[in-house]
């Protein structure tokens, strides 16, 4: 194999886990880094801006394209980050991250995004998080496990548990009792509507959407009012219009029917 930087053939066991570099123009690479470190970032930076400034959508393609091809080393370098800016320990090396099928957590298949992280990327987390990342106290979970852990306990992580549960649990009880009261309702409407509800022109009493129009527009007024004050206290609010009256039904949360019935007694009233 020939080495990228002193062009010379080397065996396979020669070079670095990249398999760009021989190891020996490796080593020399990193001690030049260590004794002109300030210089070197210097000229990056501004490397890197300019190409930034020219053409920035090239950059973060760039970017992108190094992260799927080599996801470990970007987060080894996420995590490093990370440990130096929160104060914690680090000895992680690339032979301790080892990005498995799935998370063993939530049981989804984990995969590299191509924008930024998504709930399935694998992240690097902390079992013991005060302990900090060193080895033996790592694992590779999605993003989301993660983001739910956090720095979080058991107990704590149970509590959370088992709110959502009673929560979920209480929202389709109130689901359930509502779709009751709804049908309720319709079976009551529906007697009325047929039975009771005096008959109208369809055609000069009905608009492009199929609902009647009333003859009166302050009454259409009223009835939209009382509807929207019915639908904010108790949730829904059926009504069935004639040319010159209306009926509004409800039930409050004890399962009590309430009706209003509208009528113009008098045209103009």
């Amino acid at each position: 194999m020939i080495c990228s930087r002193c062009r010379k053939d080397v065996p396979p066991q020669g070079f670095t886990q990249e398999r760009k570099t021989c190891k020996k123009c490796r080593k020399y690479q990193k001690e030049y880094y260590e004794q002109n470190r300030d210089q070197e970032i210097k000229r990056a930076l501004k490397s890197y801006n300019k190409q930034y400034v020219d053409d920035p959508e090239l950059v973060r393609k760039k970017k992108r394209e190094a992260i799927r091809k080599n996801p470990v080393s970007y987060m080894l370098w996420q995590v490093k980050t990370r440990a130096k800016k929160k104060g914690i320990p680090f000895d992680l090396s690339h032979d301790d991250i080892k990005i498995p099928e799935c998370c063993p957590i939530l049981g989804v298949t984990l995969e590299i995004s191509n924008e930024h992280s998504s709930e399935n990327s694998p992240s690097v987390d902390r079992i013991i998080p005060s302990r900090g990342y060193v080895r033996g106290n790592i694992q590779i979970i999605s993003h989301k496990a993660n983001s739910i852990k956090n720095n979080a306990t058991a107990d704590e992580l149970q509590k959370v548990a088992s709110y959502i549960k009673v929560l979920e649990n209480r929202q389709a009880m109130s689901e359930q009792s509502d779709k009751s009261r709804e049908k309720k309702w319709r079976n009551s409407v529906n007697y009325w509507v047929d039975d009771t509800a005096p008959k109208c022109d369809e055609s000069s009493h009905s608009n492009s959407s199929g609902r009647k129009i009333m003859e009166n527009d302050v009454l259409k007024d009223i009835i939209d009012y009382a509807t929207q004050k019915l639908k904010t206290a108790y949730g829904f609010c059926g009504v069935a219009e004639g040319p010159k009256m209306a009926m509004l039904n409800s039930t409050d949360r004890q399962g009590n029917d309430i009706k209003i019935d509208i009528k113009l007694e008098k045209e103009g009233d």
